[in-house]
């Protein structure tokens, strides 16, 4: 799950369960609670569903949207980090977009 969510582009969200067995030996109800998903549910409904189920614990990818990260739609291929305007541009640039039209 570690990777997966490592090799997608944009955000991902990750919570880990993981039974205490310290003073009580819960190990045996949570394999016996947890069910894992075969596939990605279709929709966001769907998603949601699974995850508000009482019955079982459903474990693994409830959700995955293929689309372009934000940084990746708000600057293309270009890195504003490594291809950054200098202070000088910055202010020009700004002072294009306060100025009235």
């Amino acid at each position: 799950m570690m990777a997966q969510a490592l090799l997608h582009k944009g955000f991902s969200f990750i919570d880990v369960l993981q039974p205490c067995v310290t003073f009580n030996n819960t190990y045996e109800r949570y394999n016996e609670s947890v069910e894992v998903l075969d596939q990605i549910p279709e929709s966001y409904d769907e998603a949601v569903a699974l995850a508000r189920r009482k019955d079982k614990l459903p474990i693994g990818i409830f959700y995955q949207v293929k689309k372009p990260a934000h940084h990746q739609a708000l600057y293309g291929d270009w890195n504003p980090v490594l291809k950054r305007l200098s202070r000088k541009e910055r202010l020009k640039k700004v002072a294009s977009l306060l100025s009235p039209r």
